[in-house]
């Protein structure tokens, strides 16, 4: 199994152009474009309703374990993913190149070799930045009050690294928005703030030093009390106690924030918000 990434996602524009980010999303989820409604708020809900994902269609071969089923083909199944903005080909979904790499008709692979990338896992990697696609979690939308500022936020949870070519392509196709992405990653390899804009992503702070030091400062402070002899209990306790008397996460949180408000200046978005 990889090593889990962790981004939390801020989508920030005119209220237009968010209008236009969900109503991506409808279309590749066969919503007809003169019934997703004008305002805002409404199609968002709409997204969340009726959001679907293209997915292999199984054959039907109870006799079969699941991993020997073959796709016969392509169905949208309910949920909101990465890949409900930018749909996989159906050629990526039918025939798995990547395990199997002359498994597919001359024609698929031409087409294959035309988008730069064999299999479903290149695909991922060139049009996604990451090996799987992923669910868009706590999706939610918020209006700015007297203002023409609207914002998305979501979490991703994905292989590796932050998608960062999912972002990249959000922002080539809309240029009126900004995405703000606060990412970590589960062994500590960073921790870090990027902003997104016209297709290009750019490191706002870095804080994965701090991030670093505070999780050997955690992971130090478990192997001591091991080495008394604590029990599991006793550790998960007396850990959650020192990290609350050392502001551990506060620390890094006031460094966090005031990156953000740097981007605040920088980006002149005077109400974001990513947490």
């Amino acid at each position: 199994m990889p090593n889990w990434a962790y981004t939390n996602v801020t989508v920030k524009g005119t209220k237009k152009e968010v209008h236009n980010v969900v109503k991506l999303g409808l279309v590749n989820s066969n919503i007809p474009e003169n019934q997703i409604p004008d305002d805002l708020t409404a199609a968002f809900n709409l997204l969340l309703e009726l959001g679907k994902t293209k997915v292999g269609q199984k054959e039907d071969a109870p006799e079969k374990n699941d991993w020997e089923k073959e796709i016969v083909g392509v169905t949208l199944e309910n949920g909101v993913t990465m890949q409900t903005f930018f749909p996989m080909p159906d050629s990526y979904i039918l025939y798995d190149t990547t395990n199997h790499p002359n498994s597919a008709p001359d024609e698929v692979l031409a087409e294959q070799e035309a988008l730069g990338a064999i299999g479903w896992y290149d695909y991922n990697l060139k049009y996604l930045g990451t090996k799987w696609n992923a669910d868009l979690e706590n999706l939610t939308l918020n209006i700015a009050e007297g203002k023409d500022e609207a914002r998305i936020t979501f979490r991703l949870e994905t292989a590796w690294g932050m998608p960062d070519r999912f972002f990249a392509r959000l922002t080539e196709q809309f240029h009126d928005i900004v995405l703000v992405c606060e990412g970590t990653e589960e062994s500590c390899a960073y921790f870090v703030v990027v902003v997104f804009k016209d297709g290009e992503g750019f490191d706002y702070a870095d804080l994965s030093k701090e991030w670093n030091d505070m999780c050997d400062e955690w992971h130090n402070k478990r192997e001591a009390l091991k080495k008394e002899g604590k029990t599991e209990d006793e550790i998960d306790e007396e850990v959650g106690e020192y990290i609350e008397d050392t502001n551990m996460y506060e620390k890094l949180d006031l460094k966090y924030e005031k990156a953000v408000e740097e981007i605040q200046l920088d980006t002149d978005l005077e109400t974001l918000e990513t947490k």
